[in-house]
């Protein structure tokens, strides 16, 4: 994993929703989830959705600390509190929340 997330600081990212445009900025945001072809971007106090692929997401935030742990979610390395290799793997935020981490990407947390 990485150590230095000060390229996150200043930084903003667009999600563009149904009715409105959001500005959030990437060291608030702790991960990114998609249900379909609707990505929600959840930080510790709100949650944003926007209709884009987690992929396009995926592309824009690698390089600024985030990494896809399974097929729906991305994680916001600085958030993460521990991981959990073994038979089940998973991952948890420094908020508490636990994710399933999959074997083919589960070389990314060690």
């Amino acid at each position: 994993m990485r150590l230095d997330y000060s390229q996150q600081l200043g930084q903003r990212i667009v999600i563009h929703g149904k009715s409105k445009t959001e500005f959030l900025d990437i060291s608030d945001i702790t991960h990114i989830a998609c249900e379909d072809s609707v990505a929600t971007a959840y930080t510790s106090d709100s949650c944003v959705s926007a209709a884009k692929q987690l992929k396009e997401f995926e592309e824009e935030l690698s390089e600024l600390g985030f990494i896809r742990i399974n097929r729906s979610t991305l994680i916001n390395e600085a958030h993460i509190r521990s991981y959990t290799g073994g038979e089940k793997k998973t991952l948890e935020l420094i908020n508490g929340e636990t994710f399933s981490v999959s074997r083919r990407k589960a070389y990314l947390l060690k």
